[in-house]
């Protein structure tokens, strides 16, 4: 069928009701067949008469302006990745008989959006694989495009490569001669010479860099393909292909090379009495007075191995336990040491909802809880940055610590004839001949960079207490002197500046932090007719003032009170547009149901950034069902 754009029109106003439009600004001239509509991404437009093939489709907005380009008909979408910013507006396209194509291996992150959104992981999550970015609704898609396969189209010849890196299953570079030169159409895995749009995505897993090698690899695929142009989702048109992609991968190749961790034997399996009054045990610190009470640093000790611990070393009362961070590794044995022993639970102030609330949160190693509906124990004492406690008759300070996670707390005391600072997961035993650092850099963990944030402030206050010994979680206690601090203190320096050669943003923290927009609460339960309060959150990371505009996105019956919010966010500061969603008291909900929220920062559309998942209250047995049987399969114990 063969739509002119008269015809077009009153469908397009229709489909459009269900995406947000992209700019009005009309598609730029690359060559006479070739442009580019600047929207939530690039859209491509390539043109045979006047007939022509997107590569992607973003909001969907550039229907709208083809007919000033000279083009009346759009054959096909030909997507290069599953991303949401890709696809968001492929609502429209089924109504208007243009025909979708995507990367066979993603194929199902297209077709069954929903069922991908039941299945997601949410606790225990150690996969950083970019799932949360993919489609919310289900697309229709006609053809799927293996990686070497050719896609054949008014006379042109796509030929694809794999493109991995941004996300592991395979996308597409798709390369074609257009107007006499060939174009690479390279979806993310570049944005421009030397730059990235995002790294958080070439982490698909706790502190490995397959993510980052995948995508160099594609990159010289490219590079060995010789095309005259680089095409990016995000980006400029590069004309210089060889230089722009040799830049890339040495900016890339640095990030991994500082990144790169060396840690000695884990030794967090360990009942190890280390000094006279401190004990390690996995990845706990336990301080045992003379007269038997115990203090714990961290806990995941499961409730046997407690037992023996007071046997072993004449316990008798355990007063509390502060916590280092949030991770289920350092969490889990919670429950007992409250329950059975009675201990009180302290924790800094930066993670103490995240202790009490997990479910409200995206973000990794979560696991208070039986159940991740579950409400986690209660913080019985908030620490604030450069608090001090007696206890037993040592002084302890304690301070915000955001080296691993900005969640996370360190603290120093005078014990044993040494002076201590307890890192929880914030630094490693080093090999023999590797430097003293911080232990991991896992974007999702949200490791802020920059003067005073992160491993940089924890190396700044490492130099003003200058330890002889790191109580490092995993690795027990590591001396230290002036040359190790000022290693650690080095090595955190590197991370902004290093970042900023590879991050395509005003400040690398864009590119390192994926949750800079998001919902929250991230997850709750509800039922038909009810109303759900909700935030999304953004991180203003540049050093200037900010615009936002946030307009939440909602399925068929469903409102929002306001529709939109602009808000003013100061530099470096944390803004917030609050929201009631009204859901439809005419039909139950489904047992997933996932939402976002439009956003336009700073003058850029980054679409539907931000997601929230609302599960229904009445279906909740089923999810916990589902939850163990996950847990299960993973070598997980979810109970208390």
């Amino acid at each position: 069928m063969r739509l002119g754009l008269n015809a077009w029109l009153p469908l397009l106003a229709a489909a459009l009701l269900l995406v947000t439009p992209g700019s009005a600004q009309m598609p730029e001239k690359i060559s006479d067949n070739l442009f580019v509509y600047r929207d939530t991404c690039n859209v491509y437009v390539v043109k045979s008469g006047d007939e022509a093939i997107l590569i992607d489709f973003g909001s969907g907005g550039v229907l709208e302006h083809l007919a000033e380009i000279g083009v009346n008909k759009v054959s096909w979408v030909l997507h290069t990745h599953y991303h949401r910013d890709q696809c968001q507006g492929d609502d429209a396209l089924a109504g208007l008989g243009i025909k979708v194509a995507v990367p066979a291996d993603q194929r199902r992150y297209f077709e069954d959006a929903e069922g991908a959104w039941k299945h997601m992981q949410l606790y225990h999550n150690y996969s950083f694989k970019p799932d949360f970015f993919e489609p919310t609704r289900s697309i229709k898609v006609d053809e799927g495009i293996t990686p070497g396969e050719t896609f054949e189209w008014g006379g042109l010849r796509f030929e694809t490569l794999p493109s991995v890196g941004h996300t592991k299953d395979p996308g597409l570079t798709c390369l074609a001669e257009v107007d006499g030169k060939k174009v690479a159409f390279t979806g993310d895995l570049i944005h421009s010479p030397g730059k990235l749009w995002t790294y958080y995505d070439l982490q698909w897993r706790y502190n490995q860099h397959q993510g980052a090698q995948a995508g160099i690899e594609s990159l010289e695929a490219v590079k060995n393909a010789k095309p005259d142009l680089l095409l990016p989702s995000h980006g400029v048109v590069m004309d210089n292909p060889q230089e722009a992609i040799d830049q890339t991968v040495a900016h890339i190749r640095e990030v991994v090379d500082l990144l790169r961790w060396q840690p000695a034997h884990d030794q967090s399996k360990r009942n190890q009495q280390i000094f006279p009054h401190v004990v390690h045990q996995r990845t706990s610190f336990i301080i045992v007075a003379d007269d038997g009470h115990a203090l714990f640093y961290d806990s995941s000790i499961p409730e046997p191995e407690v037992e023996q611990l007071v046997r072993d070393h004449g316990i008798k009362q355990i007063d509390m336990i502060i916590l280092s961070h949030y991770h289920d590794d350092h969490v889990g044995g919670i429950p007992t040491l409250k329950e059975k022993y009675g201990a009180e639970l302290w924790a800094h102030e930066s993670m103490v909802d995240i202790i009490e609330t997990p479910y409200r949160y995206n973000i990794p190693c979560l696991g208070v809880g039986r159940y991740p509906d579950e409400a986690g124990p209660k913080v019985d004492r908030v620490l604030k940055d450069g608090d001090t406690f007696e206890w037993e008759g040592w002084t302890f300070k304690v301070f915000h610590f955001p080296g691993q996670t900005e969640y996370h707390m360190g603290m120093y005391a005078e014990i044993d004839g040494h002076r201590m600072v307890f890192m929880g997961d914030s630094t490693y035993r080093p090999q023999p001949g590797t430097i003293f650092r911080g232990e991991n850099f896992n974007c999702r963990n949200y490791c802020r960079l920059g003067e005073g944030a992160g491993y940089l402030g924890c190396g700044e206050i490492l130099k003003e207490y200058n330890p002889d010994m790191a109580m490092a979680a995993h690795f027990g206690a590591i001396p230290l002197d002036e040359k190790r601090i000022d290693e650690y203190y080095q090595w955190a320096k590197k991370l902004e500046p290093t970042f900023a050669k590879v991050v395509a943003r005003s400040d690398p923290n864009f590119g390192t932090d994926p949750n800079w927009v998001s919902f929250y609460p991230y997850r709750v339960f509800a039922e038909a007719g009810e109303t759900v309060v909700t935030e999304v959150r953004i991180r203003n990371h540049s050093d200037h003032q900010a615009e936002a505009v946030v307009r939440p996105l909602l399925p068929a019956g469903w409102r929002s009170n306001p529709e939109e919010r602009r808000i003013t966010i100061a530099a470096k500061e944390t803004g917030g547009a609050d929201f009631r969603i009204v859901l439809s008291k005419d039909a139950p909900i489904s047992l997933r149901t996932v939402i976002t929220a439009n956003v336009v920062f700073d003058g850029i559309d980054y679409g539907e950034f931000p997601e929230m998942i609302i599960d229904n209250r009445s279906e909740k047995d089923k999810w916990r069902e589902w939850y163990l049987e996950k847990a299960k399969a993973a070598r997980i114990s979810p109970s208390r």
